[in-house]
């Protein structure tokens, strides 16, 4: 079994040298690792929070090598120099504008989701990550690759004592993008006991899945690549495991075909072994999002109607999606496995994240 690392630290240990970041000076070239970076402020509701650790997103390795165009642009026009969003670490000053939401010295998590406006047809029908008005963290404001950042006083999420930083940062991303998934899975009404594959099931989000679908009562498929990568699948509580390199006629010959599928890989060949492994009127969930190089989702119409497969996107989760996930985890129903880096070594977590080398959540520490 692969095991958490964790390491006693002090919270109010403060930078010498200025604050320490990960900066992106170029799209395509290598982060660049600074000790002199501006300490960011809190400003009218904002927080700012001392960071301990952040998750590292298949997002963040996309902006960085240049993975998705669109998406890209919007750091090009906000000027936003680091990225990440799945921070944790402790209140260090509020903003004049704050309400006492969170206090200075708690413990928080800074999500994706910086803030939105509250009021738009998004927002108001729980799809806050659609709002037009959305800042999200490390795309048009500062992310959690340094040792501080800000975040919106309502948007920072409380972190249960019993759930360290390591694990907490991934949660706030990869978890609840997860658990949303299984969420909306149940509640189109595919019933416990029945088979849900996770594709990706060795990877940061696809770890989750497993776990998060077994707490529902799935029978759970997990399928990724390699032995290395089936053997923890299984590890982190997949009843059955089949290797992706295998046709998807032998993974349906052994197994049956499914009711869901959540792909959580990054590869469009994921979502092609997808649709053939469905059982008619089945859920696809759509969480991996590859390079645009590898072109599009591989279905036509006619075999969709044929299929009668519902096709369900999945972007993070809500505040309150987020909140459970880490209650779960408080009560060891879930955990993040996770490779441990430094700041400095950010590069480093890059290319293992993009070759595939990391089981479960690539994790950097500040200190």
């Amino acid at each position: 079994m692969h095991k958490l690392e964790s390491k006693v630290i002090s919270y109010f240990i403060e930078a010498v040298d200025g604050v320490k970041a990960a900066i992106l000076e170029e799209v395509g070239k290598p982060l660049r690792y600074v000790t002199d970076f501006p300490e960011p402020k809190a400003e009218r509701d904002m927080v700012l929070v001392r960071l301990i650790a952040s998750g590292i997103c298949w997002a963040d390795l996309a902006f960085a090598r240049g993975y998705w165009r669109r998406r890209g642009e919007i750091i090009k026009r906000s000027g936003i120099k680091i990225l990440g969003h799945e921070g944790a670490g402790m209140v260090k000053e509020l903003g004049s504008y704050c309400e006492g939401i969170v206090r200075e010295g708690q413990r928080v998590g800074i999500p994706l989701i910086n803030s939105t406006c509250g009021v738009c047809d998004a927002c108001l029908s729980g799809f806050e990550s659609k709002c037009e008005r959305r800042i999200a963290t490390g795309e048009q404001i500062n992310g959690t690759f340094a040792e501080y950042a800000v975040i919106r006083e309502k948007y920072a999420i409380p972190i249960p004592d019993s759930v360290s930083d390591e694990e907490a940062g991934p949660m706030l991303d990869a978890g609840v993008t997860a658990y949303s998934a299984v969420k909306r899975i149940s509640s189109l009404g595919v019933s416990p006991g029945r088979t849900v594959a996770v594709l990706g099931a060795a990877g940061g989000v696809g770890h989750y899945a497993v776990q998060i679908a077994k707490a529902y009562g799935y029978r759970v498929l997990g399928i990724d690549v390699g032995e290395e990568r089936i053997k923890f699948a299984e590890e982190v509580g997949a009843d059955e495991v089949a290797d992706a390199r295998e046709s998807p006629d032998v993974v349906v010959s052994k197994f049956g075909k499914v009711s869901a599928a959540i792909v959580c890989a990054t590869r469009i060949q994921a979502y092609n072994f997808a649709f053939k492994i469905l059982a008619k009127t089945g859920i696809v969930t759509v969480i991996g999002a590859p390079s645009e190089l590898e072109g599009q989702i591989p279905i036509t119409p006619e075999e969709l109607i044929g299929l009668g497969a519902r096709v369900i996107p999945i972007s993070v989760g809500t505040r309150l999606d987020q909140r459970e996930l880490l209650n779960l985890a408080a009560q060891k129903k879930v955990k993040t496995y996770f490779k441990l880096y430094y700041l400095e070594q950010i590069n480093k977590a890059l290319e293992d994240l993009d070759s595939a080398k990391v089981l479960g959540r690539s994790v950097i520490k500040m200190i």
